[in-house]
């Protein structure tokens, strides 16, 4: 899985949810798909592709079932 990360501070591009995945991928071609269709609104270049570790897929599983 990946999510979109901000080079320049270093955290994930969703500020509101620190610490938390708003929105992972699959494949790294669709975050880069997304990546891409943001460049008007951030800086491209300050948008990195990164893949998300095995606890944090873990938390996102746990969080899902229970809810």
């Amino acid at each position: 899985m990946y999510v979109l990360e901000n080079t320049l501070t270093g955290r994930l591009l969703y500020p509101a949810l620190i610490g938390r995945v708003k929105k992972a991928y699959l494949f790294k071609s669709e975050a880069e798909q997304v990546a891409k269709s943001l460049a008007p609104i951030v800086n491209p270049k300050r948008i990195d592709v990164v893949e998300l570790s095995k606890s944090a897929q873990l938390w996102m599983e746990n969080q899902k079932r229970n809810g």
